[in-house]
C-alpha cells in the first residue's frame, strides 16, 4: 500500500512540476517581441481559403482576413460545392470589399484523401505572389495578421510562420471542456515545445510561407493523403533545413463546433 501511494504521489508530483513548468515557458512565450519587416517593404501575399459549409460568424471571421492593414493581398475563397451555402455570403463580401482582390473559386476536384488539401492544389495556380497564407475559414484575426506573419518570414532561417489560437465563447458544457482543454492543456504544452526542442510542426489554423518553399519541400501534392496537413507542412519544412516560425501571437476567435 505504501509503494501504491508513493507511486501515485511521484506522478502528481511530476505532474505539478510539468504543468508549472508550462505556465512559466507561456508567461516567457507571451513575452517575446512580435516580428516586424526591417526593409519597410512588405511582400504581396495570397490567401489560400477553403470554405464549407456556413456557421454563425463566418461573415465577421472571413471578413477580419479582408480588413488586413496590408498594402498588397490577393484572397482566394476555394468551395468544392458548387451548392454550398456559403456562396451567397462570399459573393457578399466580394460586393462589400469590391477594393480588395477577392476570388471565388469552385474546386470540384478530389485530389487526394484530403479535402482541404485537395482544395487548395487548385488554389494555388491561382495566387499572384509568392508569399502564401493557409487559414481555416473559422478563425478570426487582427488587423495586424498579415504585417506580423510577413514580418516572421523576412527572416532568411524562416520557412513557415503558424500562430497559437484560442477558443471564442461558448453555450454548451461540451464545447466548454472543449474551450478549457485548449486554453489550460493545449496552448502551455505548445509553448513548453517551443523550449524544448525545435518546432517540427505548425497549427492549421493559420500558416504562411513561401511558393519557393512550398515546392522545395514537395508542394501539396506530397500531403495530398496525410489527414494532419499541418503537421506534415511543419514536418516537411524543418526537414527541409529552415525554421518553423512560433510567434507570439494568438487568433482572437475560433468557433467550437456545436456537435455536443
Amino acid at each position: 500500500m505504501n509503494l501504491i501511494a508513493a507511486l501515485f504521489a511521484s506522478l502528481c508530483f511530476c505532474a505539478l512540476v510539468y504543468q508549472f513548468s508550462a505556465i512559466i515557458a507561456l508567461i516567457c512565450f507571451r513575452r517575446r517581441p512580435l516580428p516586424s519587416c526591417q526593409s519597410g517593404v512588405w511582400p504581396g501575399i495570397s490567401l489560400l481559403k477553403p470554405v464549407r459549409g456556413l456557421e454563425q460568424d463566418s461573415y465577421d471571421c472571413l471578413a477580419s482576413f479582408i480588413r488586413q492593414d496590408y498594402p498588397a493581398r490577393q484572397i482566394l475563397f476555394g468551395v468544392a460545392d458548387p451548392t454550398d451555402p456559403i456562396l451567397p455570403l462570399l459573393r457578399d463580401l466580394q460586393a462589400t470589399f469590391g477594393e480588395v482582390d477577392i476570388r471565388v473559386v469552385i474546386c470540384p476536384q478530389e485530389l487526394g484523401m484530403n479535402p482541404k488539401v485537395s482544395t487548395l492544389r487548385q488554389l494555388l495556380p491561382l495566387a499572384v505572389y509568392d508569399y502564401i497564407l493557409i487559414s481555416d475559414s473559422d478563425v478570426r484575426v487582427r488587423p495586424d495578421a498579415l504585417r506580423v506573419l510577413a514580418g516572421a518570414l523576412q527572416d532568411p532561417k524562416a520557412g513557415l510562420a503558424t500562430c497559437l489560437y484560442r477558443p471564442g465563447p461558448v453555450d454548451t458544457n461540451g464545447a466548454a471542456l472543449e474551450a478549457m482543454t485548449i486554453s489550460t492543456d493545449f496552448i502551455p504544452s505548445v509553448a513548453m515545445a517551443y523550449y524544448v526542442e525545435d518546432i517540427r510542426f505548425a497549427l492549421g489554423a493559420v500558416m504562411a510561407l513561401s511558393q519557393e518553399t512550398l515546392e522545395r519541400i514537395g508542394g501539396f501534392e506530397g500531403i495530398a493523403d496525410h489527414l494532419a496537413d499541418d503537421y506534415q507542412l511543419g514536418l516537411r519544412v524543418s526537414e527541409a533545413g529552415l525554421q518553423v516560425q512560433l510567434l507570439p501571437y494568438v487568433e482572437d476567435r475560433v468557433i467550437i463546433s456545436k456537435i455536443y
